[in-house]
């Protein structure tokens, strides 16, 4: 994002929005130790987001992300330990099987545990947190209990600064045609301070970093797994859904590597386990931030207090951070509209959003979070499509491997439907259509060439219904003067293959012997009544083809598709299909065929 970044466009929602994220969260830091409870210096705080901020601008590849404690309390109360273990569990490729629902409402279920851990500056009262399943009604329950005790005065500028953060949503700042918002939350940061209800926390010197204690590695080895879990999904979650809004790609594996790392340079710290702090990146993304400028210079205000003014901010305005946050979390609330959306659209998404939202509210985001992946990968089933047989090619296609690719497509397809016969003298005339008769033929001359040659005289129709009166040659070896048919019922094959495609998503180069092995599989395919579609093919390889003179009147554009999806949805609409190409009287096949074929069988 360095080397494309645009200054005049970017630079003051960046400068924006960094501040406002590095103020939230050097209160979100300093008032963590006072809501965990825990004897930890309040400089750790700082520690985790700059030095976990820091790494995550240089590895990660999320534009909006920023780094700190976990959104809910009871997580802060891991052991430190537990952060080198984040980097050993490969969970990359999970991700890429949950779908935009569950995505959804785990951020939706996420937000509202954000949302009760700012109770205890809205009302300016501290109850001791429960974790584990039921957290959040037990913690509800307490906030209740505690409500006569509530500060008044937190509890209006909470609600004064909700209605301004609100009014400030309409005001827009328009700087050379780039709309910038309103700073009103870094204006509620600078000018009010709750003198009432807030904390006197002291400052701490710098602690310098020390390896972390072993010794209980082995007591929070499960703990620390479902935390590694936890952690990282979260954090994908977060960046897909700002991804998908700004349309740029988030890679897995390596921002599963980022947050490992981030912890395990915070552990060097004694600080908590880190991921995506909820709040904080919505700040980021609401406020005008585009790139990971604005966490540098989050990252650079906050060592600045570390180092120079942490004195400033022993008095902090608790409420106006959980209005911030509170009112930064809205976005996510909107998401309860999609739920009837999705009752009438698709009943397997309303399901898995359901089941997603209800368990990670009840039992907490671990526990809910496999529970939710589970349901969401037993509800889906994957069916094969009749007719339909689609292979994905892993890897260029060449003169190296060609001969492979080509014995592995013949394998897999039928191969009683690629025996070459011949036309038949006669055929009953009750049937309407024009029949492709074949015959295997074995020739005492090697000279002779054997092909495929087409009825004339009758209008080749494509009906599914005659296809299924089809009649195939399926003795061994037979003269000239004698063919043997038998009726296709006859056949193991249960379905006719009618349409085959190819996933050249990862196929990169295709060289000229390649090119002239693809176009003669085309047109024996479709000799045979299979059509051959290519999927997600690279525009580069187009090119290639169309120097190789691949293109011809049955090999067209048309066999081209831009997405697997879209390759799938043509061959399942017959009626859609555009008439047959015709076929050459004699298009000459290669007896390689026959020769791979006969080997196949005998190897069955």
């Amino acid at each position: 994002w360095l080397c494309s970044y645009r200054v005049t466009e970017w630079i003051l929602g960046d400068i924006h929005a960094g501040i406002n994220v590095g103020m939230v969260q050097i209160f979100q830091g300093l008032s963590g130790i006072v809501i965990t409870g825990l004897p930890l210096p309040v400089i750790n705080s700082f520690y985790s987001a700059f030095c976990c901020s820091l790494a995550y601008v240089i590895f990660g590849t999320s534009r909006h992300m920023s780094i700190g404690e976990y959104c809910s309390a009871w997580l802060f109360q891991s052991s430190r330990e537990c952060t080198l273990l984040l980097c050993c569990i490969g969970l990359g490729f999970v991700t890429t099987y949950l779908s935009e629902s569950l995505i959804n409402a785990y951020l939706t279920a996420a937000a509202l545990h954000v949302i009760i851990s700012q109770f205890s500056f809205i009302f300016g009262i501290v109850i001791d947190f429960h974790s584990g399943p039921l957290a959040f009604f037990y913690n509800l329950v307490y906030y209740c209990m505690g409500l006569p005790k509530a500060n008044s005065t937190s509890i209006l500028l909470f609600l004064l600064s909700v209605l301004m953060l609100r009014v400030s949503k309409c005001i827009k700042i328009t700087y050379k045609h780039s709309p910038v918002e309103f700073p009103m939350e870094l204006l509620l940061e600078c000018s009010l301070k709750n003198e009432e209800g807030t904390q006197n926390l002291s400052y701490f010197r710098f602690l310098h970093p020390t390896l972390p204690d072993f010794s209980n590695l082995k007591k929070i080895l499960l703990h620390a797994s479902s935390l590694a879990i936890v952690s990282y999904f979260l954090l994908i979650f977060v960046a897909k859904k700002y991804g998908n809004i700004h349309n740029y790609h988030i890679r897995h594996t390596q921002d599963l590597m980022a947050i490992g790392l981030c912890n395990v340079t915070s552990s060097f710290f004694k600080s908590f386990a880190v991921s995506c702090a909820l709040s904080t990146t919505v700040i980021q993304e609401k406020t005008g931030g585009k790139t990971q400028l604005a966490a540098l210079i989050g990252v650079s205000l906050m060592l600045a207090v570390v180092l120079k003014l942490g004195t400033y901010f022993q008095y902090l305005p608790n409420a106006v951070v959980a209005a911030i946050v509170l009112v930064n979390m809205f976005p996510f609330l909107e998401k309860f509209m999609d739920v009837p959306f999705l009752w009438r659209q698709d009943k397997y998404d309303f399901g898995i959003w359901i089941v997603t939202f209800l368990s990670v509210i009840c039992l907490g985001l671990d526990i809910g979070l496999g529970i939710s992946m589970g349901f969401a990968f037993f509800i889906i089933s994957a069916i094969e499509i009749q007719g339909v047989k689609m292979f994905q090619c892993c890897a260029s296609i060449s003169t190296a491997n060609m001969k492979h690719f080509k014995s592995y497509i013949l394998h897999k397809v039928n191969e009683k439907l690629l025996r070459r016969v011949r036309t038949a003298n006669e055929i009953s005339s009750a049937s309407s259509l024009a029949l492709i008769r074949w015959s295997r033929i074995e020739s005492r001359y090697p000279s002779e060439i054997h092909y495929i040659e087409r009825e004339t005289g009758q209008e080749y129709v494509k009906r599914k219904e005659d296809l299924n009166r089809l009649w195939f040659c399926s003795d061994p070896p037979v003269t000239r003067s004698t063919t043997h048919l038998h009726p296709l019922e006859s056949e193991t094959s249960t379905y006719m293959i009618h349409t085959i495609i190819l996933d050249f998503s990862m196929v990169h180069f295709v060289d000229l012997q390649a090119s002239y092995l693809l176009r003669e599989l085309c047109h024996t395919f479709q000799n045979i009544g299979i059509t051959l579609l290519i999927a997600a093919c690279h525009p580069t390889v187009i090119r290639t083809f169309e120097k190789h003179d691949f293109f011809d009147q049955c090999v067209t554009k048309a066999r081209f598709f831009p997405t697997l999806h879209d390759a799938v949805l043509y061959a399942v609409e017959p009626e859609l299909l555009e008439e047959t190409v015709p076929v050459e009287p004699s298009i000459i096949l290669p007896e390689e065929v026959l020769a791979e074929v006969t080997l196949n069988e005998e190897k069955v």
